[in-house]
Protein backbone atom coordinates (compact mmCIF):
# COMPACT_ATOMS: atom_id res chain seq x y z
CA UNK A 1 0.00 0.00 0.00
CA UNK A 2 1.48 3.42 -0.94
CA UNK A 3 2.60 5.58 2.00
CA UNK A 4 0.19 8.42 1.09
CA UNK A 5 -2.79 6.04 1.12
CA UNK A 6 -1.74 4.62 4.50
CA UNK A 7 -1.48 8.15 5.94
CA UNK A 8 -4.85 9.18 4.46
CA UNK A 9 -6.51 6.02 5.84
CA UNK A 10 -5.05 6.56 9.32
CA UNK A 11 -6.05 10.22 9.26
CA UNK A 12 -9.62 9.33 8.26
CA UNK A 13 -9.83 6.73 11.01
CA UNK A 14 -8.50 9.21 13.56
CA UNK A 15 -10.97 11.90 12.51
CA UNK A 16 -13.78 9.37 12.63
CA UNK A 17 -13.01 8.85 16.31
CA UNK A 18 -12.96 12.61 16.98
CA UNK A 19 -14.83 14.58 19.59
CA UNK A 20 -18.22 14.92 17.89
CA UNK A 21 -19.86 12.41 20.22
CA UNK A 22 -21.71 14.00 23.15
CA UNK A 23 -19.97 11.56 25.51
CA UNK A 24 -16.62 13.12 24.58
CA UNK A 25 -17.78 16.74 24.92
CA UNK A 26 -17.58 17.63 28.60
CA UNK A 27 -19.66 20.76 27.96
CA UNK A 28 -22.66 18.53 27.22
CA UNK A 29 -24.61 16.06 29.36
CA UNK A 30 -22.83 12.85 28.48
CA UNK A 31 -23.98 9.28 28.95
CA UNK A 32 -22.54 7.38 31.90
CA UNK A 33 -22.23 4.08 30.04
CA UNK A 34 -23.83 1.09 31.71
CA UNK A 35 -25.55 3.18 34.39
CA UNK A 36 -28.07 4.80 32.03
CA UNK A 37 -28.41 8.41 33.15
CA UNK A 38 -31.08 10.56 31.51
CA UNK A 39 -29.65 14.07 31.81
CA UNK A 40 -27.85 16.66 33.89
CA UNK A 41 -27.98 20.16 35.30
CA UNK A 42 -25.39 22.49 36.79
CA UNK A 43 -25.32 24.94 39.64
CA UNK A 44 -22.73 27.61 40.38
CA UNK A 45 -22.21 29.98 43.26
CA UNK A 46 -19.98 31.12 46.09
CA UNK A 47 -19.04 29.72 49.48
CA UNK A 48 -18.21 32.31 52.13
CA UNK A 49 -17.66 32.49 55.85
CA UNK A 50 -20.01 34.42 58.13
CA UNK A 51 -17.98 37.60 57.50
CA UNK A 52 -18.40 37.36 53.72
CA UNK A 53 -14.83 36.22 52.97
CA UNK A 54 -14.27 33.47 50.40
CA UNK A 55 -14.16 29.93 51.78
CA UNK A 56 -11.73 28.06 49.56
CA UNK A 57 -11.48 24.29 49.57
CA UNK A 58 -15.07 23.69 50.67
CA UNK A 59 -16.45 20.52 49.09
CA UNK A 60 -19.73 21.26 47.29
CA UNK A 61 -22.30 18.66 46.23
CA UNK A 62 -25.91 18.50 45.08
CA UNK A 63 -27.64 16.53 47.84
CA UNK A 64 -31.25 15.69 47.01
CA UNK A 65 -34.59 17.12 45.94
CA UNK A 66 -36.17 19.51 48.44
CA UNK A 67 -39.58 17.87 47.90
CA UNK A 68 -39.32 14.37 49.40
CA UNK A 69 -42.21 13.24 47.18
CA UNK A 70 -40.17 14.00 44.02
CA UNK A 71 -38.85 10.65 42.89
CA UNK A 72 -35.51 11.57 41.35
CA UNK A 73 -31.99 10.34 41.97
CA UNK A 74 -29.23 12.86 41.32
CA UNK A 75 -25.53 12.23 41.78
CA UNK A 76 -22.66 14.67 41.89
CA UNK A 77 -19.09 14.40 42.95
CA UNK A 78 -17.72 16.82 45.49
CA UNK A 79 -16.26 19.90 43.77
CA UNK A 80 -13.85 22.07 45.79
CA UNK A 81 -14.51 25.79 45.92
CA UNK A 82 -11.77 27.96 44.42
CA UNK A 83 -9.58 30.43 46.30
CA UNK A 84 -12.28 33.00 45.49
CA UNK A 85 -14.94 30.68 47.00
CA UNK A 86 -16.50 29.94 43.58
CA UNK A 87 -17.81 26.53 42.55
CA UNK A 88 -19.69 24.91 39.68
CA UNK A 89 -21.03 21.41 40.15
CA UNK A 90 -22.86 19.10 37.75
CA UNK A 91 -25.70 16.87 38.95
CA UNK A 92 -26.52 13.81 36.85
CA UNK A 93 -30.03 12.32 36.90
CA UNK A 94 -29.70 8.57 37.35
CA UNK A 95 -33.36 7.75 38.02
CA UNK A 96 -36.72 9.46 38.04
CA UNK A 97 -39.49 10.27 35.62
CA UNK A 98 -38.69 12.67 32.80
CA UNK A 99 -41.56 15.16 32.27
CA UNK A 100 -43.15 14.99 28.83
CA UNK A 101 -43.99 18.72 28.72
CA UNK A 102 -42.38 21.92 29.93
CA UNK A 103 -38.93 22.32 31.37
CA UNK A 104 -37.61 19.51 33.56
CA UNK A 105 -36.86 21.33 36.81
CA UNK A 106 -36.17 20.17 40.34
CA UNK A 107 -35.34 22.17 43.46
CA UNK A 108 -32.38 20.65 45.29
CA UNK A 109 -30.16 21.20 48.30
CA UNK A 110 -26.63 22.34 47.45
CA UNK A 111 -24.28 21.62 50.36
CA UNK A 112 -20.79 22.90 51.16
CA UNK A 113 -18.53 21.35 53.80
CA UNK A 114 -15.13 22.58 54.90
CA UNK A 115 -12.79 19.83 56.00
CA UNK A 116 -11.82 20.08 59.68
CA UNK A 117 -8.53 21.82 60.42
CA UNK A 118 -5.40 19.64 60.31
CA UNK A 119 -4.71 17.94 63.63
CA UNK A 120 -8.40 17.86 64.62
CA UNK A 121 -9.47 14.81 66.64
CA UNK A 122 -10.95 11.91 64.68
CA UNK A 123 -14.66 12.40 64.04
CA UNK A 124 -14.41 16.21 64.00
CA UNK A 125 -16.71 17.73 61.41
CA UNK A 126 -15.93 20.89 59.51
CA UNK A 127 -18.29 23.81 59.06
CA UNK A 128 -21.17 23.15 56.66
CA UNK A 129 -24.38 24.65 55.35
CA UNK A 130 -26.79 24.31 52.43
CA UNK A 131 -28.89 26.45 50.12
CA UNK A 132 -31.69 25.60 47.72
CA UNK A 133 -31.35 25.93 43.95
CA UNK A 134 -33.70 25.00 41.12
CA UNK A 135 -31.91 22.96 38.46
CA UNK A 136 -33.08 22.56 34.90
CA UNK A 137 -32.25 18.99 33.90
CA UNK A 138 -31.31 18.76 30.23
CA UNK A 139 -31.26 15.46 28.30
CA UNK A 140 -28.11 13.51 27.42
CA UNK A 141 -26.37 15.26 24.52
CA UNK A 142 -27.68 18.73 25.43
CA UNK A 143 -25.69 21.56 27.00
CA UNK A 144 -26.75 21.98 30.64
CA UNK A 145 -28.20 25.23 31.92
CA UNK A 146 -25.98 26.64 34.69
CA UNK A 147 -28.14 28.17 37.43
CA UNK A 148 -26.77 30.57 40.03
CA UNK A 149 -27.40 29.69 43.66
CA UNK A 150 -27.43 32.03 46.61
CA UNK A 151 -24.14 32.15 48.49
CA UNK A 152 -23.55 29.29 50.91
CA UNK A 153 -22.50 30.95 54.17
CA UNK A 154 -20.54 28.67 56.47
CA UNK A 155 -20.85 29.18 60.22
CA UNK A 156 -17.72 29.81 62.30
CA UNK A 157 -15.77 26.70 63.13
Amino acid sequence: MPRGLVFTTLLALGLGCGGSEPSEDTARCGPTGEFGNTGCGEVAGLVTDAGGSAASGALVTVQRAVDPAREIVLVSGPVPSSTAGAYQVRAIRMAGAVPTTGPDTVTVWVRAVLPPPPGSPDGTRGASDSVQATLEIRPVGATPVVVQAAAIVLPPF
